[in-house]
């Protein structure tokens, strides 16, 4: 994901994530993923007009609660009468993800490679 995106011409603010995992700790490999995804989600907004949102979604048995997002922005696909759900299946309905980053992560993948 991060290659592609610097192909589309965003420039990475904290090198760490590209870098040796093994040489930070857990907390902070997350600290700065979510840190520049907060980056990119604003390059997205500032650059393309795409937004993305992450919502919780409560559902009863036998269906699972978890975060999926929304796309919103100005492009066609994308007015503010149409918008794009990301879930982590391609099957329809709602398979939602485990957490809002491993949610943000798939909004971002979707959007590099079908929508600018």
């Amino acid at each position: 994901m991060w290659e592609q995106l610097t192909k589309k011409g965003y420039e990475i603010t904290n090198k760490r994530i590209l870098g040796n995992p093994a040489y930070t700790s857990e907390q902070t490999r997350h600290k700065d993923l979510v840190q520049e995804l907060a980056l990119v989600q604003d390059w997205l907004l500032t650059n393309f007009g795409i937004w993305i949102a992450v919502d919780w979604m409560t559902r009863i048995k036998p269906y699972n609660s978890g975060f999926y997002c929304h796309l919103r922005g100005t492009l066609k696909a994308l007015n503010q009468d149409n918008f794009i759900v990301i879930n982590n299946t391609l099957e329809p309905g709602y398979e939602v993800f485990n957490s809002p980053t491993e949610a943000k992560i798939a909004a971002i993948e979707y959007t590099i490679n079908n929508l600018i």
